[in-house]
């Protein structure tokens, strides 16, 4: 079952869709999410977030921020998770 993953920046949404995995610099390394993830705020580094979806793969450049994984839709900035 794949997530649903938005990427948000201050002014528009850059990427909305569905991920088998999203892959982030941060602070204390690399992450990968999943489906089911447990709930996570954290801190990212300069870097690229990877969007892999069916096989493919979708990268976006991120000089930081705060990404935001919950089990249910809350509205956050940075990005965000909905399963």
């Amino acid at each position: 079952m794949p997530i649903r993953c938005e990427i948000v920046s201050q002014d528009r949404t850059v990427f909305q869709g569905l991920a088998d995995m999203v892959l982030l610099p941060g602070t204390d390394g690399e992450m990968g999410i999943l489906p089911h993830h447990a709930p996570l705020l954290t801190k990212l580094k300069y870097g690229i977030i990877k969007v892999r979806s069916q096989g493919k793969e979708t990268v976006f450049t991120v000089a930081g921020g705060l990404p935001k994984f919950s089990l249910i839709s809350l509205p956050y900035w940075q990005m965000r998770q909905r399963t």
